[in-house]
């Protein structure tokens, strides 16, 4: 699966000013669905981990390890032209990997099932 990334300032804000959040216990899930005019391009993501969270070796790992899971998720983003932002908490390290799996499938899955 192949996700475009979101790497401009303005994009990040557009979906944080305009956008809606689910909220996890590891990380809040941010999106914000296209307008008609760009449905034809596909699906992208952002990953922001604040500095609260830790080092810069905590947060790498982090990045790190939600870009393995979008990776890992065998589900279809290009249903829905959708921008995502994942925002790290703290005890996103604490999690087993297979745990996070299975929250993020969950909360990707209730995200593309809403009409909105």
């Amino acid at each position: 699966m192949f996700l475009g990334k979101i790497k401009k300032s303005h994009e990040f804000s557009s979906v944080f000013k305009t956008g809606k959040y689910l909220k996890l216990s590891s990380l809040v899930v941010q999106y914000k669905r296209k307008s008609f005019k760009d449905a034809n391009y596909s699906s992208r993501y952002g990953i922001v981990v604040s500095k609260k969270v830790g080092n810069a070796v905590q947060r790498n790992f982090i990045k790190r390890r939600i870009r393995a899971l979008l990776n890992n998720i065998n589900f279809s983003f290009e249903k829905k032209s959708v921008d995502y932002v994942f925002v790290a908490r703290k005890n996103l390290i604490k999690i087993r990997f297979s745990a996070l799996y299975i929250e993020l499938c969950d909360a990707l899955k209730k995200i593309n099932q809403s009409g909105t």
